[in-house]
């Protein structure tokens, strides 16, 4: 239960003692106007009845008020049935907390999922050599695919290289010039890494070629913020490229 759930609780129990305390109030007029008069021969019997008199006998309230008002009800033993009923109230009531608990966490929960099935996911799955139009190899290109059912929107990407995993920073700064853009689902993209063209010309001679690695930034359409590391090795004649074994992290791993 939260902190509004209490204080709506509390302004009830408030309400209810005030109610009751009327409805004492109420009983005690009713019992004390509805108290019999006897006939004597006191000087009273003479006095109109619209002139007040402080009368000093005891009042005799209704059998349920007098038995409300009775001051030692409270030392009077209570039966088998009086605390079998107090026990099933006390029961019922804690029972009615926790459904409430229950229920609230439900509900927080079924979103959470809801909101994890529809949210887009954006993540690299590919490295592949860049070949430009008259068949020459350039460099590499990271591709990325949004696998989720909404848009991500803001989308921005860093992609750099690094000749040893020594080099590879353990995060990258999102730039705050560069352009924009959303991804639909099921979008793909790629951008390509800037590698000396020295480096190049090596790896299409059979040698390792260093690192490619970057972050991927986005926000879903519920306004989570999202980022994704990734790192990939770069090898002879941009072939393949293993995994690294640095550089990978995302935001759904600190929650």
């Amino acid at each position: 239960m939260n902190k509004g759930e209490w204080l709506k609780l509390s302004r009830q129990w408030q309400y209810l003692q005030n109610t009751l305390h009327q409805i004492q109030e109420h009983t005690k007029s009713i019992a004390k106007n509805t108290e019999p008069k006897e006939k004597t021969d006191d000087i009273h019997d003479s006095i109109p009845s619209d002139v007040l008199v402080c009368a000093t006998a005891k009042p005799t309230f209704p059998v349920a008020a007098a038995s409300h008002y009775d001051p030692k009800k409270d030392e009077r033993p209570r039966s088998f049935w009086g605390w079998l009923r107090l026990a099933i109230e006390v029961v019922g009531l804690l029972a009615l907390v926790a459904y409430v608990i229950v229920a609230g966490w439900t509900f927080s929960e079924i979103k959470r999922q809801n909101r994890l099935d529809k949210q887009a996911w954006v993540m690299p799955f590919e490295f592949k050599k860049t070949i430009n139009t008259t068949g020459d190899t350039t460099g590499a290109n990271v591709f990325y695919k949004n696998t989720g059912k909404t848009p991500a929107l803001n989308f921005h990407i860093f992609i750099g290289w690094a000749a040893r995993d020594n080099l590879i920073p353990s995060g990258d700064e999102r730039g705050t010039q560069e352009p924009t853009f959303a991804i639909a689902p099921d979008g793909v993209g790629n951008s390509a890494a800037v590698i000396p063209p020295e480096v190049i010309q090596s790896v299409l001679q059979g040698n390792p070629g260093g690192y490619i690695f970057g972050t991927i930034w986005y926000n879903d359409i519920f306004g989570g913020d999202h980022w994704f590391q990734y790192c990939g090795v770069i090898g002879p004649r941009f072939d393949y490229f293993p995994a690294c074994i640095v550089h990978h992290d995302s935001s759904e791993a600190h929650p």
